[in-house]
């Protein structure tokens, strides 16, 4: 290892990850920052206990300075030079002419076990990771956000005095939480799908009979410019989801949060992806959760085009009219909570759909 002073040592130590694992660099251990850190020298009284050398004393003081500041153990290498001089001056010493460095691992090892232990930090392992996980699991399946959950996971790891672990153990951990809180959103809406909504779901990649999109494109697109032709559009879609009796109950269940971004992943794939690159169970149960929030939207998006049509006579004639005002005053009663009209024709609906 290079004896030279300054930026040389500095660029020794391992680089670290981004600041969205916990890592912070050390370029934010500033004078003032350390200066702060380092009045709280009687915290650390215990952890020189029986340190007589200098270059122990320093080793001692930067393990604890770095473990209260950023969670993590401090990376194998030399000591920037700033930071020598920080800790030199709190223990009352001269800064030392030569760079510190280790000079064996085990030493450096047992230095930060013992600061890990008068500070009362523990290492994740054992039966604390399952606790973590579960725990992480748990949010997971309110909102399975990678960004959020690894903010959480940092969150909690310094409340709870946990070592922050290397960055691979976190994206494991995070990766492990998301696969086992999917896993429980998709066994809890696929326990209450039946045969028929499965088959009926899966001829949602079928062309609708007018030969144009698939029905899924088709309830995925966006209305026109409102008019009586789109009003009646958006009132064939709020009609056909309802007609497939989709078990709401399992999807009310979930998190809005989840429910919301489920609905967008859905929204992004094309038909194609969607039914070629996921899972069928997956599918099936994502589906079911786009198809609950694309009624609620669908739902919303028809209720100006009502009041519109009360203000402008339809040119299709009275009997038109009238079934169309029967269907909008349905719906309304559908809102407020009435049960389902029975009977009625199918619009739009490829052969084998559950009504």
């Amino acid at each position: 290892m290079s004896n030279s002073v300054g930026s040389t040592a500095a660029r020794r130590v391992p680089p670290r990850p981004s600041h969205r694992m916990g890592r912070t660099h050390l370029d934010e251990l500033a004078p003032a920052t350390l200066t702060k850190i380092l009045k709280m020298r009687d915290r650390y009284e215990p952890i020189l206990k029986g340190a007589h050398s200098l270059e122990n004393r320093i080793w001692l003081l930067w393990h604890a300075t770095y473990l209260e500041t950023f969670g993590q153990q401090v990376p194998y290498g030399a000591i920037p030079v700033h930071v020598v001089a920080a800790l030199a001056e709190a223990l009352g010493e001269p800064t030392p002419t030569e760079p510190i460095v280790p000079r064996w691992r085990m030493t450096f090892s047992a230095h930060a076990e013992k600061v890990r232990a008068v500070l009362g930090y523990r290492k994740l392992s054992g039966a604390l990771r399952v606790s973590l996980l579960r725990w992480l699991t748990e949010r997971a399946r309110r909102n399975d956000d990678p960004e959020r959950l690894h903010l959480s996971l940092n969150e909690r790891l310094r409340t709870d005095k946990i070592v922050v672990p290397a960055r691979y153990r976190l994206e494991r951990l995070v990766g492990s939480a998301r696969n086992a809180a999917q896993q429980d959103i998709v066994a809890a809406v696929l326990d209450r799908l039946g045969t028929k909504h499965r088959h009926a779901l899966d001829r949602l990649r079928d062309p609708r009979p007018d030969g144009g999109n698939t029905v899924l494109q088709w309830l995925k697109e966006p209305p026109g410019v409102s008019s009586s032709r789109v009003l009646l559009d958006l009132l064939d879609r709020v009609d056909f989801i309802r007609g497939l009796g989709l078990p709401t109950e399992a999807v009310a269940s979930l998190h809005p949060d989840m429910r919301r971004r489920i609905a967008a992943l859905v929204s992004r794939y094309s038909v194609d992806s969607l039914f070629g690159d996921f899972p069928e169970p997956k599918r099936l149960a994502y589906l079911v959760c786009y198809l609950t929030e694309r009624l609620t939207a669908l739902i919303d998006l028809s209720r100006p085009g009502r009041r519109e049509r009360k203000q402008e006579p339809d040119a299709e004639g009275p009997d038109r009219e009238r079934a169309r005002d029967q269907r909008q005053a349905q719906d309304v009663r559908d809102d407020r909570g009435s049960p389902p009209r029975r009977g009625g024709g199918a619009r739009s609906c490829p052969r084998g759909v559950v009504r």
